[in-house]
């Protein structure tokens, strides 16, 4: 019925997820100012999503940084294992991202933290993966020396 009234051109009466970012702003200022519980919940959930529509933008670099710090890391290990640690990035990422929406829709974080916090493990873990290891492998190296020698 939806998708009827959608290909009709009927008005359809937006919601949290379909609005732009300055309508959610305006809408999170309009419930703030009812100075009600209920106000404050709705500008809670407002402010949940214009952080949302941001972090996942975000997201995309950090995907894309932490793709490259996997395939780097794992050379030896072939596309199947590059390709399981990506998806479990991916869905790591994606349970945080609805964690964090639970958590800040029932008011106990911030709207911000809440958004950011999957973003910050990712760049966290992706720059863990780019780190070289303190101890160089002995055996690294021991190919050019035989050529070499």
């Amino acid at each position: 019925a939806r998708l009827v009234a959608v290909l009709e051109g009927a008005p359809r009466e937006p919601t949290a997820r379909t609005m732009t970012l300055g309508e959610l702003l305006g809408a999170a200022q309009t419930a703030r100012a009812e100075n009600s519980a209920e106000g404050v919940a709705r500008a809670a959930m407002y402010q949940v999503e214009i952080q949302k529509k941001l972090a996942v933008a975000a997201a995309c670099m950090f995907l894309a940084l932490a793709a490259a710090a996997i395939a780097i890391r794992f050379t030896r290990g072939g596309g199947k294992l590059v390709l399981a640690a990506s998806n479990l990035v991916f869905i790591g990422y994606f349970l945080l991202l609805i964690a964090g929406e639970v958590l800040a829709d029932g008011q106990l974080l911030s709207p911000l933290v809440a958004m950011w916090m999957a973003n910050a493990l990712l760049l966290a873990v992706a720059l863990l993966l780019f780190r070289r290891p303190s101890h160089p492998d002995p055996t690294q190296g021991a190919e050019t020396l035989a050529v070499n020698g």
